[in-house]
């Protein structure tokens, strides 16, 4: 709000004739001595426009930063691949838009190679959606929605961020019939699950990686919220079902002392 003080020359204080308006200062953003760290940075859509200060979160269903919203209890979905035999060269199965084909000897990304038996071409298939381990060519990029574990011949699939999003994400099989979806992809729960709160505006115009506040403690009348976080209870305990791994973050108004994530190993923000 602008203030537009009026002094007049002879008046206490320092003389000057005349009207100067300045900004009053903005309400305190951090509220804690815990420390902001952005050392996170995520993925937001070419064309998105994320104000500074937002709390955000990760679509499920496409991995890519958006405004958070409130929703049910977050939960992770997951489905179950189940290689029935032993796919032959060339066959293929897709999770989401990825492709990954079956090849004795893999030359190209999306390659897997097909193991002794089924279980080890079921192990080989998760190495690849996880980019870890071998079995897979090397430059096949990690799937950006999900992990896999391999249990024999089955790959369970589950999905790396909380929320609805990922049911959408389908399973196909071209190979023969020896591709059984024992479970589609399901069980995501929530909406867009907060994750932290974005320091600067973002505006790229084309996909682009920018920093997040993934810990620290901050005054809720200071941030950008998703209209879903109507009343201030909701606000204060977005974060206590944030993304695993990633946030600690306490919402706080100045002054006041509450319940936070675990920092230290104590639970409370002191």
């Amino acid at each position: 709000m602008a203030i537009t003080p009026i002094q007049r020359a002879g008046d206490t204080g320092f003389a000057f004739k005349g009207r100067e308006t300045f900004d009053a200062p903005p309400p305190l953003i951090i509220t804690g001595d815990y420390p902001a760290i952005s050392d996170q940075v995520f993925l937001a859509a070419g064309g998105s426009d994320i104000a500074a200060f937002s709390v955000v979160g990760i679509n499920a269903g496409t991995g890519y930063l958006e405004m958070a919203t409130r929703g049910m209890a977050a939960e992770r979905g997951w489905g179950q691949i189940r290689l029935t035999g032993q796919p032959a060269v060339g066959d293929t199965i897709t999770v989401g838009t990825f492709l990954y084909s079956f090849i004795a000897a893999p030359v190209a990304a999306g390659q897997v190679a097909l193991g002794a038996d089924e279980n080890e071409t079921a192990q080989n298939l998760a190495n690849a959606i996880n980019a870890t381990g071998g079995g897979y060519f090397a430059e096949t990029p990690e799937h950006p929605l999900a992990t896999a574990e391999a249990d024999r011949a089955d790959v369970i699939v589950a999905a790396r961020w909380a929320g609805s999003g990922i049911n959408a994400v389908a399973f196909l099989g071209e190979n023969g019939g020896q591709t059984d979806v024992t479970r589609p992809m399901s069980g995501g729960r929530g909406g867009v699950v907060p994750i932290g709160v974005v320091p600067h505006p973002a505006s790229p115009e084309a996909d682009a990686f920018i920093p997040v506040w993934v810990s620290g403690v901050f005054n809720p009348d200071a941030l950008a919220w998703h209209e879903s976080f109507r009343t201030e209870e909701q606000k204060r305990t977005a974060f206590l079902t944030a993304q695993p791994l990633f946030s600690e973050i306490i919402i706080r108004k100045p002054g006041q002392l509450q319940i936070g994530p675990t920092i230290g190993g104590t639970g409370l923000d002191v």
